[in-house]
């Protein structure tokens, strides 16, 4: 019976292991090859629709397309994400959203944790990023499978890439969102950070942090915020800004992928908050969680406790699940 057994699952396995045979299409252009792939016939008909489109994608070379498939495009109109965008959207928009999903380089292995990969999106008014607005991208070892993440948080999922003659192409479950500023991105359930975007505007420094060029932000969740709210909102609103000023890095933009043991930032207080990376990632008392979140002037970081920069934490050890809160716990205002 066991030799049955293993016969049965080495025969699986074999099976499994027979890599999916797709068609060669690195002789194709990219509009050619939407065209001949049936699961891109909506995306063919509205890039055939506007001629000076498809010759500028058939010219571009050295890039990894992240298209959307028709299911990704079939549920769009209806999706409630892009009401507004589509009632005010304009050619400019338009391009732009175009454009992130045309990633600089041709990207065969991505990271297999989630890594910033530059996109065609290289101005304002839509980012302030050096070198250009990122998806995140993996490759899941585990599952294997492709996933990237844009703003809002959204993960979408493709199967293997295809090739073309300017690059490749991943078909993608979902249509890219553009990141916005940093309120836009954080103001929804799926961030879990809006008491975070309320503390801000209360102190008056939301419209700075927008304003800031190049910035890494480190935004507790809202479950942060509440386990601490009666301490945090018994102090002065000039000592509540520079607790909320200790978790915000100016003038650079680092992503998640970046974070080496020992990193020091420099607060926009002027102060100083290290990375503590274990087998997870914690900076000052508090750990990082989830993936990041790219916003028009560079990235946020969502952590489960809120910094003091009054408090020294002690050091993390490596098998620590979560953070220590900085503060005395108890509810307050939320």
């Amino acid at each position: 019976m066991l030799n049955k057994v293993l016969a049965v699952s080495a025969l699986a396995a074999s099976v499994l292991a027979v890599p999916v045979q797709l068609p060669d299409t690195s002789s194709l252009d990219l509009v050619a090859l939407l065209n001949q792939t049936a699961g891109f016939s909506y995306l063919s008909e509205h890039v055939g629709q506007i001629p000076a489109l498809a010759g500028a994608l058939n010219n571009l070379t050295n890039i990894t397309v992240l298209a959307p498939s028709n299911i990704a495009l079939r549920l769009f109109p209806w999706d409630t994400r892009y009401y507004e965008e589509w009632e005010l959207a304009s050619v400019d928009l338009l391009q732009a959203i175009l454009g992130y999903h045309i990633l600089d380089g041709v990207h065969t292995n991505l990271s297999t944790s989630f890594a910033p990969y530059k996109t065609a999106v290289k101005q304002e008014p839509w980012t302030t990023v050096p070198g250009g607005q990122v998806v995140l991208g993996r490759f899941d070892t585990r599952t294997f499978e492709t996933a990237f993440v844009s703003g809002r948080g959204l993960l979408t999922q493709a199967p293997t890439f295809m090739k073309f003659k300017g690059g490749i192409i991943y078909a993608i479950d979902d249509v890219l969102n553009l990141p916005r500023g940093v309120a836009y991105e954080l103001n929804n359930k799926a961030a879990n950070a809006t008491n975070f975007i309320a503390a801000l505007g209360r102190a008056g420094l939301l419209d700075e942090v927008e304003s800031l060029g190049q910035v890494t932000i480190f935004a507790p969740n809202d479950e942060a915020f509440r386990q601490v709210e009666k301490a945090f909102y018994g102090l002065s609103k000039a000592d509540q800004a520079a607790v909320l000023q200790y978790h915000i890095i100016p003038n650079q933009i680092t992503y998640s992928s970046e974070f080496k043991n020992g990193t020091t930032f420099k607060t926009l207080g002027d102060q100083d908050i290290k990375i503590n990376k274990q087998r997870r990632n914690f900076i000052q008392n508090a750990r990082v969680l989830g993936n990041d979140v790219p916003i028009k002037n560079g990235v946020v970081h969502v952590i489960d406790n809120v910094m003091n920069p009054k408090v020294t934490p002690e050091a993390q050890n490596a098998t620590q699940g979560d953070g220590e809160p900085a503060f005395p716990l108890g509810p307050g205002f939320f």
